[in-house]
């Protein structure tokens, strides 16, 4: 009984602990596209300087980035391990965070080390011709990665709707078990029923049915 309890508070902390990554995540990159991006642009102009500041902060954003990877995907490991019958990750919450990560991976990994590389190549360059021909370069690769960028914050997006639905659900079902002062057999046998008519009817968790059918 203790180890299970220790088990499903580990899985309550890693759900928190998700949730704040998460935050961290798509929170970061709505601040980054709607606060930092105009700021440096009406400061900056098409200045060099705020070419460069802008990569800097992106590239501390990525960091960030890599962080609140390795935490979610730590705590959803966790709570598949465990395998409680309500904070389980449901299929939704993998395949969201299974398309952020490769996503995020691509633009980590490949398309912003070349952008940067460009655009490092394009400030060298002196004369005007080839640094025009350089810059054109430099955008063509950015337009992909601000795509994806926006990619990922509608999937994070989406996958905080998923979580938040989880820790509701889990939240309520637990009050309601405790107030019926179930044993752990009759809780297991409740959940069980309750996931199964949720895999066979999911709209019935959001639509009543009428009982005379």
């Amino acid at each position: 009984m203790k180890e299970s309890r220790s088990l499903l508070w580990g899985s309550r902390i890693g759900l928190t602990l998700e949730w704040l990554a998460l935050g961290v995540w798509v929170g970061g990159l709505v601040i980054l596209v709607a606060a930092v991006i105009p700021a440096v642009f009406n400061t900056f102009g098409g200045q060099d300087s705020g070419g460069l500041f802008l990569t800097k902060a992106f590239e501390g954003f990525n960091r960030a980035v890599m962080a609140a990877m390795a935490v979610m995907i730590a705590g959803l490991l966790w709570r598949r391990w465990v395998h409680h019958p309500v904070m389980a990750p449901s299929t939704w919450e993998i395949v969201l965070l299974g398309l952020m990560v490769c996503i995020a991976a691509i633009i980590i990994g490949v398309l912003h080390p070349r952008a940067a590389t460009l655009q490092a190549e394009a400030f060298a360059i002196k004369d005007e011709a080839a640094r025009k021909a350089a810059f054109e370069a430099f955008f063509k690769l950015h337009m992909p990665v601000r795509a994806l960028y926006m990619v990922n914050l509608c999937l994070g997006i989406a996958l905080m709707g998923v979580l938040n639905v989880l820790v509701s659900f889990a939240l309520a079902f637990n009050m309601a078990m405790r107030s019926r002062n179930l044993r752990g057999v009759d809780r297991k046998r409740v959940t069980g029923a309750v996931l199964r008519r949720i895999l066979r009817d999911p709209l019935w968790f959001v639509v009543p049915r009428s009982s005379a059918r």
